[in-house]
């Protein structure tokens, strides 16, 4: 699942990611919190990809 710039950018109202549960920036939010946001769920996405690789071990 992949949350592109756009797709974070555009949001207009506040909405919790489903990934890392905080809100969404709003579209008139600053960059760096939309950069933020994008930091912390790919910190969320890499810590399931490793949980999935260690089951399939």
């Amino acid at each position: 699942m992949r949350h592109s710039f756009a797709d974070s950018a555009m949001v207009h109202k506040h909405r919790k990611c489903p990934a890392c549960n905080n809100e969404m920036i709003h579209a008139t939010g600053n960059v760096w919190n939309i950069r933020y946001h994008l930091e912390e769920l790919q910190k969320a996405i890499a810590d399931v990809e490793k949980r999935e690789e260690a089951k399939g071990e």
